[in-house]
């Protein structure tokens, strides 16, 4: 069985490039901007769903907890 390799930053914080957060059942995108930040790096512009609180945010790639809260998507505007 071959080990997963976790992706590091330099100063060894783990990356989160080509992972997602759990997303809502259901979920469609509603752009192709908005999905390609579901799996990008932190320090990057990425949007992680909060399942307890119900909403996207975007990821603070200095505290791995903190994100700001979106409800429409930045690039075509369409409510999340």
């Amino acid at each position: 069985m071959k080990k997963k390799t976790i992706n590091r930053h330099s100063d060894g914080s783990t990356c989160l490039e080509g992972t997602v957060s759990p997303l809502p059942k259901n979920f469609k995108p509603c752009c192709d901007f908005f999905e390609g930040h579901l799996s990008s790096c932190a320090y990057k512009v990425r949007f992680d769903w909060n399942k307890s609180k119900k909403h996207f945010g975007i990821a603070d790639p200095v505290m791995s907890n903190v994100y700001t809260q979106i409800n429409y998507c930045p690039w075509c505007g369409k409510k999340l």
